[in-house]
């Protein structure tokens, strides 16, 4: 786009934990199943992503008051204006016959307020299996001027992500992300960002730069 500078954020999920993103109808056979597409395939929909990266830039944005309105460049503000964020649905990067990636767990569900057992307590879910992979693209439009600070940004939303999903308080969707060429304690199990600015990998070095600089961190 003439003007702007393309900054792109290529993400690798990977959970070593089961997790659950609930579909919009049960089966037979579970009280909760997994959303899947036409195919039967798992995936984490743009929707799901773009909440915890928003509830991310809110929390950043507490510690940090200046950068609250790169929430309304990112995301938009609903019925008013569209964000610049494009965010696509985190699919299957190396898809396996869709029955051998779920599992059913049972469990007993616990009444929080009143602190008891439920009324039929016991409960089985369809949840996705541990350590497989998928992938999902993010693009923004940005003045070149301000490229390094949204690059930084949603960047530092995107490494704060801790779980994704249904039941996080029972263990589902556990993830951790470290930035693509960071080697500090690497692990299989680890989700990745890589970041492209104008086609360009933009390395570790350089976003631990943009964040640090108080300069770059002002908003749009």
């Amino acid at each position: 786009m003439a003007g702007k500078s393309t900054v792109q954020w290529h993400l690798k999920l990977r959970m070593p934990s089961p997790w659950l993103i609930k579909g919009g109808s049960d089966r037979a056979t579970a009280n909760a199943s997994a959303l899947t597409d036409l195919l039967g395939y798992p995936y984490i929909p743009a929707s799901t992503i773009k909440g915890q990266l928003r509830h991310q830039h809110r929390l950043l944005s507490s510690i940090h008051p200046q950068l609250k309105n790169w929430e309304t460049f990112f995301f938009g503000e609903s019925g008013i204006r569209h964000g610049h964020l494009y965010i696509t649905d985190a699919t299957l990067t190396h898809p396996l016959h869709p029955e051998q990636l779920r599992q059913y767990r049972s469990r007993i569900a616990i009444d929080r307020k009143r602190k008891v057992v439920s009324d039929q307590a016991l409960l089985t879910e369809e949840v996705i299996i541990p350590g497989i992979e998928l992938g999902s693209e993010l693009m923004c439009y940005v003045p070149p001027d301000q490229t390094a600070s949204a690059a930084a940004i949603l960047t530092l939303c995107i490494l704060n992500i801790r779980s994704i999903g249904s039941s996080k308080s029972i263990g589902y969707g556990h993830l951790r992300f470290r930035y693509h060429d960071d080697q500090a304690n690497p692990s299989p199990d680890d989700s990745t960002v890589q970041v492209v600015i104008d086609n360009c990998p933009w390395t570790y070095d350089r976003f631990l730069k943009a964040v640090r600089s108080t300069a770059e961190l002002q908003n749009p």
